[in-house]
């Protein structure tokens, strides 16, 4: 059930008209953005990454994150960008990591992976869950969303994943973004939509679809005012607002670490550089428990109907 607010009203103030909070859970999962490098500029990147980008992490600044996770037992690693694939040091990052965590995923365009084909196998040989951004089934939307030719390369890296295992014994999720200014379908909808297409036209297969809302923020942000969109579509957001997605939003069991080293609650605050205090060595993960979380309007986007988040609807 939606809980209409004034687009007027701040995310933080409509929070404490419902007498609610917003605060740090345990961390289970550290999310590790290394950079705005990528093969592509998507209309719809919350990080305006580019291929021009030069904000890519030090080995250094990963060396770091390394003795985070080895000094707490039980976390999940989770690694984003920019295009992950196009890090120089990217696979000694995984190879060195997987030590010490319970699980790695690993977010791709699917097109940078064909960049680095030979990496495919070292992702499955340390059992890297996939999760794979496919805006959409049809070829023109996915195209305009993030290029010419983007939705025929992603389908032939598809394949190459299926051959190797991924999307049967390897976990592969495929990621959905709304191409309108506008909020999506229904996951679960859209779940079915996905899986007998890409079954029935290319033999396809994948575990779960997730459903993200496109973030008022970055480059989708520049294109909603560039169309004179940006208060219409905020306004879709905030008067969609579910309270019921609070309890589930990513940023209550996320750490997010930047390129530069910087610690975030998540992607999104990074992406508009609210920073947490303190430092990568410094960093003691279970002190965080039951601080504050550092909101604000670009909220709106992970709460609306069912919630966004990395892992898709929060609301089943």
């Amino acid at each position: 059930m939606s809980l209409p607010v004034s687009a007027e009203q701040s995310f933080n103030d409509g929070l404490k008209s419902l007498g609610k909070g917003l605060k740090k859970d345990v961390i289970s999962i550290i999310q590790v953005n290394i950079g705005n490098l990528c093969n592509q500029s998507c209309i719809h990147c919350h990080v305006s990454a580019s291929p021009d980008s030069a904000d890519i992490m030090a080995w250094g600044t990963m060396e770091e994150i390394i003795a985070v996770l080895k000094g707490r037992a039980g976390l999940s690693l989770d690694i984003t960008g920019g295009a992950p694939e196009l890090h120089p040091n990217i696979e000694d990052f995984i190879s060195k990591c997987s030590f010490y965590v319970n699980a790695i995923s690993f977010r791709s365009n699917l097109t940078a992976l064909l960049l680095k084909e030979p990496m495919i196998k070292t992702l499955k040989d340390y059992k890297v869950e996939l999760i794979c951004s496919l805006p959409d089934t049809f070829r023109e939307k996915t195209n305009c969303q993030r290029g010419k030719g983007v939705f025929e390369k992603s389908i032939q890296t598809l394949k190459v994943l299926n051959d190797i295992g991924y999307g049967y014994e390897i976990p592969l999720h495929l990621v959905h973004n709304p191409s309108e200014f506008m909020l999506p379908e229904l996951q679960c909808l859209a779940e079915k939509r996905y899986r007998s297409y890409l079954s029935k036209e290319y033999g396809i297969f994948f575990h779960k679809l997730f459903i993200l809302n496109n973030m008022p923020i970055g480059r989708f942000m520049k294109v909603l005012e560039s169309h004179n969109n940006y208060k219409q579509y905020m306004n879709t957001l905030s008067s969609n607002f579910n309270p019921a997605t609070l309890d589930g939003l990513m940023c209550r069991y996320i750490l997010n670490i930047g390129w530069d080293g910087k610690i975030y609650d998540c992607d999104f605050n990074n992406a508009l550089n609210m920073p947490l205090q303190g430092s990568l060595k410094e960093l003691n993960i279970d002190t965080l428990t039951g601080n504050d979380i550092l909101v604000g309007e670009h909220c709106y986007g992970c709460t609306a109907l069912k919630g966004s988040g990395c892992f898709g609807n929060i609301v089943r």
